[in-house]
């Protein structure tokens, strides 16, 4: 989703022993993973309802894990050169673009 595909082993390289990574909406059909020793499971193509799974599992896991820590802060479209900074800097996992709201 974040367009650099580096960011999977960088986040695996982060991750402590027992630690958990989540992958959501994964499109980089040529990543290489260099990992060793993970369990692997996984769902390609996944339907709409394993979306609604994933939301759902943030739901319950809000306060268990430090997401705050790995999404930035929401950055207004007008920002958004700044934000594609903040993102290729990799201050965070993700960089939040708020868009604009069309009013009639």
């Amino acid at each position: 989703v974040c367009g650099v595909p580096n960011v999977v082993n960088d986040g695996l390289r982060l991750l402590k022993p027992g630690g958990l990574y989540l992958f959501v909406g994964m499109v980089h059909p040529h990543s290489q993973l260099n990992i060793t020793g993970e369990q692997i499971i996984r769902i390609h193509n996944y339907a709409p309802r394993h979306l609604d799974q994933a939301v759902q599992f943030l739901e319950k896991t809000l306060n268990k894990y430090p997401y705050e820590k790995v999404i930035g802060p929401t950055y207004d479209l007008s920002d958004l050169s700044y934000a594609m900074q903040v993102a290729v800097e990799k201050h965070y996992g993700r960089v939040l673009i708020k868009p604009n709201v069309l009013t009639s």
